[in-house]
């Protein structure tokens, strides 16, 4: 009886820690030809090579079930290397496929203008602003990918600390 509740406890806070919508993933293996055509138009190198990124661990905070099931304390990043764009192996972000193959390719468009400072948020910015202005067709799913995303995330009023000041770099 005990591993039987174990199991489905097991199962019931595997389901409700999952965020993504896994109907809608899509995996990188499917868009791979399309993120390496736009990362190299987009400007970036031609030797680096696109691969799955493994887990990593994240300083993202938490809800109290994953902190409950001991989960979502790793997340598939996007890492760029002198050699090497690792994206995660699928992305389901979003319950539209075509939304999820949208952040792909901006994945690849980001990432082919980003330049490091040492300084991860403002060096975001800056990229999405050189994307976008390289790009200036790809706006408008940047739009809906960034409104869609924004609408999945708390209020910028709840959060504390050097992500409530965040906002502020997008106005300068």
């Amino acid at each position: 009886m005990e591993e039987m509740v174990g199991r489905w406890w097991h199962v019931a806070l595997t389901r409700l820690t999952r965020p993504e919508h896994a109907a809608a993933a899509v995996q990188l293996s499917d868009v791979k030809t399309a993120i390496g055509l736009l990362f190299r138009a987009a400007g970036g190198q031609a030797h680096v090579r696109l691969a799955e990124a493994g887990l990593q661990r994240t300083a993202a905070p938490r809800h109290w079930l994953h902190r409950l099931a001991g989960s979502g304390d790793r997340a598939a990043l996007a890492v760029l290397e002198p050699e090497v764009l690792a994206l995660p192996p699928s992305v389901a972000v979003f319950a539209d496929p075509a939304l999820n193959r949208d952040l792909y390719l901006w994945l690849a468009l980001l990432t082919a203008h980003w330049v490091p400072s040492g300084r991860w948020l403002t060096d975001n910015v800056r990229a999405t602003r050189r994307a976008l202005d390289a790009f200036p067709g790809f706006h408008p799913r940047y739009e809906r990918l960034r409104d869609l995303h924004l609408a999945q995330r708390p209020g910028v009023a709840g959060l504390r600390g050097r992500a409530a000041l965040a906002p502020s770099l997008f106005n300068n």
